[in-house]
């Protein structure tokens, strides 16, 4: 015979293993265990500090023409300040963050939507790497809600076929229970590491110097990257500066364009989930009528010359284009700084970053055809 003691003994210990996962979720028990040197959470959670600040912005300044900027890393040195000193009246806040989909985008622009404000412009960075299925890791970490996630995704089976031709419905039912799980168990979004927690508690040394900065731990230098972050977020409106203005080595380019080639883009195949998001961004901003550049991010000369060689950027041109036609009828324009002769600075500090001191020769080739139409 059951006793009613052998139904609690489960449950009792399914509570004690619950309580046992969210103390791992505890701010000063995630800043000892997740690694110091993952900063890509960080900038993807800042952004609704920065949609706080959007909204407060429009209230104190109304009269300001608002942009908006969607892009990975290689678009987050787009600085407002810089855009005003060139178009006076403007106030461009920056979405991007690294390795940023399309689905980051749409959710992004339905949310700033929603907020009742106008957009005047936007700005959208779109090549193959955003494309791909790895490019949803660390926007599952570190964005969206339950209720978007549920909404849109795709709980019945795998699309087949183009994926730009038939509709995947949003997330794969993986990319779901990824992000759900994430939420739900803190152990499953923070796995414990002893290396890690003793990199977090070891003192760093000084860049390019084997001395160590007495007192200066791993988790100190991420408490001062998210402050970064968070200034970044009040100073330049999500624009996060780029110090780094100097040309690296031809060889070295070379040796970081086939590495980022080979982990992305070797055996290229579309996400269905991305270019799904990325026809409904498209869909939003032709529906509101808002001016905008979508553009393909500038990289060294040898990545370049690897997009050319395999084919790549000729067919995701080819697919692209035909998309924004069909749903914009070329109300959205399509650039490519690399065919422009406006474009002159090109120094790069690695495959895929521009030099900071470059950004100001590209901001012209992007916001003139949106800003000009105002």
């Amino acid at each position: 015979m059951i006793k009613q003691k052998d139904y609690l003994f489960p449950v009792f210990l399914l509570l004690c293993v619950l309580v046992a996962d969210k103390f791992f979720s505890l701010p000063w028990v995630v800043e000892n265990t997740y690694p110091y040197k993952k900063i890509e959470r960080s900038f993807y959670e800042s952004k609704r500090e920065l949609f706080t600040i959007w909204q407060d912005s429009f209230k104190a300044e109304p009269n300001f023409k608002y942009g908006v900027i969607f892009g990975s890393s290689r678009s987050g040195e787009f600085d407002s300040d810089l855009i005003e000193e060139i178009y006076p009246g403007t106030k461009t806040f920056n979405f991007s963050a690294p390795l940023a989909p399309p689905s980051f985008y749409y959710y992004w622009l339905k949310a700033l939507l929603n907020s009742g404000n106008k957009i005047s412009y936007v700005i959208l960075e779109a090549d193959p790497i955003l494309f791909t299925k790895t490019a949803v890791k660390y926007s599952l970490d570190g964005s969206y809600d339950t209720g978007f996630i549920i909404d849109h995704t795709n709980w019945i089976g795998t699309q087949k076929g183009d994926p730009w031709k038939a509709s995947s419905g949003g997330f794969s039912s993986e990319e779901a229970e990824t992000y759900l799980l994430k939420r739900l168990f803190a152990l499953y979004k923070n796995p414990v590491d002893v290396k890690n927690v003793i990199a977090n508690n070891s003192e760093l040394k000084a860049a390019f110097l084997d001395i160590v900065i007495p007192g200066f731990k791993g988790k100190d230098q991420k408490a001062k990257t998210v402050q970064a972050i968070q200034e970044a977020n009040k100073k330049k409106l999500g624009a996060f500066p780029n110090d780094l203005h100097f040309t690296n080595q031809s060889f070295f380019l070379e040796v970081d364009s086939e590495n980022i080639f080979n982990l992305y883009l070797k055996g290229f195949k579309y996400s269905p989930t991305q270019v799904y998001f990325f026809k409904e961004t498209l869909r939003l901003l032709v529906s509101n009528k808002i001016p905008t550049v979508i553009y393909f991010p500038v990289s060294a000369e040898p990545l370049r010359k690897r997009y050319i060689s395999s084919g790549l950027l000729e067919s995701f041109k080819k697919d692209l284009n035909e998309s924004v036609r069909e749903i914009s009828q070329d109300s959205i324009l399509v650039i490519d700084p690399y065919e422009t002769e406006k474009w002159t600075c090109r120094d790069f500090f690695d495959s895929v970053h521009l030099s900071g001191k470059c950004f100001s020769d590209i901001l012209p080739i992007l916001f003139n055809p949106v800003l000009s139409k105002k």
